[in-house]
């Protein structure tokens, strides 16, 4: 049995989705799996151009057996309209993301970097649908599944890269977001 810590600290836009600015919020959630429901938070980033932003989520002293298994995940989403709507899809979809699966270890999901697309699509039709035809849309999505075990050496800061899904006609170049996350 131990105990651990889970941040997401910040996240950096190499390069927005929408032309100029994105509007975004952050979701992290940890699960136990079968030790009760994931926690959450999510937060609204507001309107931003590249650069790096501190979100400073933190869930402390968890408590793990080694043979529980842990997952972890978080999104980020460009999108406009109504913040609380926009923090329920992320939360629903996180949840849903930390509780599909296989039964068992799953290990890393490779759904970052290369694979965002495939991530984000998911995401996009379990949760609100339908991405608008503008520049919404999910700019930094990840999920992994650690035993107790392991989470001892994954302790420390990781930052993880995430090249953007299409954007719509009309919108920026594909966007390029940093997330950096870590377990102590």
């Amino acid at each position: 049995m131990g105990t651990f810590n889970f941040a997401l600290d910040s996240y950096k836009a190499i390069r927005v989705r929408s032309l100029r600015k994105d509007t975004n919020t952050v979701g992290f959630t940890v699960s136990v799996v079968g030790k009760g429901a994931p926690i959450t938070q999510t937060k609204f980033m507001g309107d931003h151009g590249n650069g790096s932003k501190q979100v400073n989520f933190f869930f402390g002293s968890i408590e793990v057996a080694d043979t529980d298994v842990v997952r972890i995940a978080y999104n980020i989403t460009n999108r406009g309209g109504s913040r609380s709507e926009t923090a329920a899809l992320i939360e629903d979809g996180l949840h849903k993301l930390v509780s599909t699966g296989t039964s068992g270890v799953l290990g890393e999901i490779p759904i970052i970097g290369g694979a965002l697309k495939e991530v984000a699509d998911w995401v996009v039709e379990n949760t609100w649908g339908k991405i608008h035809a503008n520049c919404d849309g999910p700019v930094a999505v990840a999920s992994y599944s650690f035993t107790g075990a392991e989470l001892r050496s994954k302790i420390g800061t990781h930052t993880d890269h995430h090249d953007g899904i299409d954007s719509a006609a009309g919108c920026g170049k594909n966007s390029i977001y940093e997330v950096t996350w870590r377990i102590s």
